[in-house]
């Protein structure tokens, strides 16, 4: 039997910019309970110091949305950042200052442009979540390399979830992940 880890769940909703909140919050609170035996929950939320919610004791968990998904990964032994994201056409070019040298020239080289960007950005994302800092940390110097990438001294093992092929998915963790630790579960709520 697999171990429960790594629970990645996928909400599909029709109005998710009013219901987003509401659902990425019960989201977590029914799987962290169900998954995890962790009763009275509410109760164990803090934040650090880059003001990422956290659960007291050996829950980590994260939440993304992109478009009409909403994702959330949980674990009690890795320490998890998520993020999916909408395939769709962008302008590049806004995008190069936060990829490698050698990231934008992949990208640039590939048949599909914007899945290589999304691709690399989701990985770095997840990564950037999973670490606490997100967004806040100079990404350009962050390469992506055999599904892995370092920040200050952690390496971060990052594994592509196959959602729904309209979004690109992945999520970040502090040690390695086995393919039997990692449990995906679809559930889709309509508003």
């Amino acid at each position: 039997m697999p171990i429960l880890d790594g629970i990645m769940e996928a909400i599909h909703s029709n109005q998710l910019a009013v219901a987003s909140f509401v659902v990425n919050f019960a989201s977590t609170l029914i799987n962290a309970q169900r998954y995890f035996n962790i009763s009275s929950i509410l109760d164990k939320k803090t934040y650090t110091d880059f003001h990422r919610p956290q659960y007291k004791g050996r829950l980590s968990f994260n939440i993304s949305h992109s478009g009409n998904v909403v994702v959330c990964a949980m674990s009690q032994t890795y320490q998890v950042g998520v993020d999916v994201e909408l395939v769709q056409e962008l302008d590049l070019i806004y995008f190069q200052q936060y990829l490698s040298e050698d990231e934008w020239q992949k990208i640039n080289a590939s048949k599909a442009p914007y899945l290589a960007f999304l691709k690399y950005w989701t990985q770095k994302e997840a990564a950037l979540k999973a670490d606490g800092r997100g967004l806040g940390l100079d990404i350009n110097h962050l390469n992506v390399v055999d599904s892995k990438i370092s920040i200050s001294n952690t390496v971060w093992h990052l594994n592509h979830i196959p959602l729904d092929p309209r979004y690109i998915c992945h999520v970040a963790t502090d040690k390695y992940l086995e393919s039997n630790d990692l449990i995906v579960n679809n559930e889709s709520f309509f508003f």
